[in-house]
């Protein structure tokens, strides 16, 4: 079967409308949750007002909605991949504020390097967090078709 049959029948099957986030000013619904975004955070909220937890990132924010409907949640994950996408950002900003103020070779050679290896580890947990925020099917079907998906775009 070749991807555009599979991407057909995938399309054909049914789709749980929560899965479709939708924004209303500052604030991101997500079924029964709510995203607030605040100066340097994301709140997640119950449509009750009860707080989940507060995020620095909003994939991880919508991650947490998506989880806190499933009874045995992981949230503690969440917030783990959460706190490395934001301490590899700040690393990231201070490597590139180095690597425009130094003048010696070797120190930006190494900074390019770290700069690249907090890159793929971004990378490396939104791809994570992606496994909570959409379906298996999705995620077993471009996990499948990844080298496709890729040449087609």
């Amino acid at each position: 079967m070749n991807i555009v049959q599979q991407l057909e029948k995938f399309l054909r099957t049914p789709v749980d409308p929560e899965l479709f986030p939708v924004r209303k000013g500052n604030r991101l619904l997500i079924g029964q949750f709510e995203i607030v975004e605040a100066k340097s955070s994301y709140l997640v909220k119950h449509k009750s007002a009860a707080v989940i937890g507060r995020t620095n990132n909003l994939i991880s924010a919508v991650a947490l909605a998506k989880e806190a409907k499933r009874k045995q949640s992981c949230f503690a994950e969440i917030f783990r991949l959460d706190r490395i996408i934001s301490k590899q950002k700040q690393d990231s900003q201070f490597y590139r504020t180095s690597l425009r103020t130094t003048k010696d070779q070797d120190r930006r050679e190494i900074l390019e390097t770290k700069i690249e290896n907090a890159a793929s580890k971004i990378q490396e947990c939104k791809q994570k967090l992606d496994m909570y925020i959409f379906p298996r099917r999705i995620n077993n079907f471009i996990t499948n078709n990844r080298e496709e998906l890729d040449e087609h775009q």
